[in-house]
């Protein structure tokens, strides 16, 4: 006859199974305040930066987006997705190696001038299919 706690331990085994068959990624790693910035800003005593941009001119040279990472495992994978209008513009990895709690950036570069509209960028963790944090933008003169 299986007990209770056999029957407990056959449960968590198969659903350690599944999880890893699957893919899925089990970390706690999250990424919290989100913003838009300037490449040149000043940072606060919490280390957050001083200039928040919601609308960039055509001219800019770069697009910057910072957010916290907290509780990440070492070699946590961060992603960075960019649109411009709803279509994918592009998207860069980056990893937090060996720290734990950390600020994150991602930029992105364009050699010609901005078109004017709405752009977002969305930031995963790891292998996630939904994003950890999202940020829209616009680009006008």
């Amino acid at each position: 006859m299986i007990n209770n706690k056999n029957s407990f331990m056959v449960l968590l085994i198969i659903l350690a199974i599944a999880i890893i068959t699957m893919g899925c990624s089990v970390t706690t790693a999250n990424v919290d305040n989100a913003v838009m910035t300037t490449l040149n800003t000043d940072f606060d005593e919490e280390g957050r930066p001083v200039d928040m941009v919601a609308n960039y001119n055509t001219n800019a040279t770069e697009f910057m987006v910072w957010a916290e990472l907290h509780n990440a495992p070492d070699n946590t994978t961060i992603t960075f997705v960019w649109y411009y209008e709803g279509d994918k513009i592009t998207s860069t990895e980056t990893s937090n190696e060996d720290l734990v709690e950390t600020s994150i950036i991602g930029t992105l570069t364009l050699p010609n001038d901005w078109p004017e509209g709405n752009y977002t960028v969305e930031i995963y963790i790891d292998d996630r299919e939904q994003p950890d944090q999202t940020v829209e933008f616009t680009v006008s003169d």
